[in-house]
């Protein structure tokens, strides 16, 4: 099972992040851009892993909410990383503090419990697109800050699998861990 530690995103929140990337595809002339259902911001890859490893990642995702108050952010820029293969084009915060403080918070608790994992520097983003090349001369006016910040509500921490399915990549979560503070319409859940 591939998984992943994240945050998933609401409904209106992703129709706002498609509206931004619906603008950066016209200036692209190759790469793959994220399917709207995707749209998540990641805290943690974790990659392949056994049964025995999906327990023991429940308890550090538990104990991590449970340590944790729920918080809002304000997605407001778009930025891209450099790769080999292109650009990755991303959406995410001004103001990280908050996402670096649960990213700690997470490595802290799976630290003490024995998970190992590399621990990188962390840019809380959302993947818009991977392996991008612009049109020539189009990209300096799309990476910039957005005129409506999206609000991006973290009450969340969510296991996710990376699964295939007819094909297509889907990102389904399959353990959902409220944060103190949420909303209490959110339980935690396995799907």
């Amino acid at each position: 099972m591939r998984v992943f530690i994240g945050i998933e995103l609401t409904k209106p929140t992703k129709e706002a992040l498609f509206d931004v990337q619906q603008q950066l595809i016209p200036a692209s002339k190759k790469g793959r851009f994220t399917d709207k259902d995707n749209f998540h911001l990641t805290l943690q890859f974790i990659g392949e892993t056994n049964q025995k490893e999906i327990e023991q990642l429940k308890n550090a995702v538990a104990e991590t909410a449970a340590h944790s108050t729920a918080f809002k952010v304000a997605v407001e820029t778009v930025d891209k990383f450099q790769k080999k293969n292109g650009l990755i084009l991303w959406a995410g915060p001004k103001e990280t503090q908050p996402l670096l403080h649960l990213y700690d918070q997470l490595h802290t608790i799976m630290k003490k419990q024995a998970i190992n994992i590399e621990k990188h520097p962390y840019t809380p983003h959302i993947t818009l697109g991977r392996n991008i090349v612009w049109e020539k001369g189009k990209e300096s006016s799309l990476l910039q800050s957005l005129v409506d910040p999206i609000p991006v509500k973290i009450d969340t921490l969510t296991l996710f699998e990376s699964v295939r399915v007819n094909g297509r990549l889907i990102y389904r979560p399959f353990m959902r861990y409220p944060l103190n503070n949420a909303d209490k319409t959110v339980e935690r859940k396995e799907e």
